[in-house]
């Protein structure tokens, strides 16, 4: 009898744990419900101007080039002015990356793609900007 009752007693006991932990996943949010928030960053066409900047580190034993930007003036696809990208540096990323290299230390200008609050710019194009020189003085006559 007393072997029964034990018996039972773990079987209730088994129910009760198994029940209390079904209970517990379902009222914590599945992991999956907030990945579409975070996925849901928007993407931004921008067209940054700044100088160039190439750094060369050694990782792993390997030389590790990083193509950067300095931002001085940051338009979106509207034309409009992106002020929060202003002075920061972007990490220049993605196939065009070969491209902007080329200008190291040069202002030019580039067209891509960045994710809202990212510090990565996907080239699309880079231009060099063209160096100012001061205008000629009229000739004396």
């Amino acid at each position: 009898m007393k072997k029964t009752v034990l018996a039972l007693g773990l079987a209730i006991a088994l129910c009760m744990v198994t029940m209390a932990g079904a209970y517990a996943q379902a009222a914590a949010p599945a992991p999956e419900a907030k990945a579409p928030a975070a996925a849901a960053a928007k993407e931004i066409n921008v067209t940054i101007t700044g100088k160039i900047e190439v750094k060369t580190e050694t990782k792993d034993g390997k030389e590790v080039k990083t193509v950067s930007v300095v931002v001085a003036d940051a338009k979106g696809a509207d034309g409009k002015e992106v002020a929060s990208l202003k002075g920061k540096t972007l990490t220049v990323v993605g196939a065009k990356c070969a491209d902007v290299e080329k200008v190291a230390g040069k202002d030019a200008s580039i067209v891509g793609k960045m994710k809202e609050g990212s510090t990565e710019l996907q080239a699309v194009s880079c231009i060099e900007k063209p160096v100012e020189t001061p205008a000629a003085a009229p000739a004396a006559k």
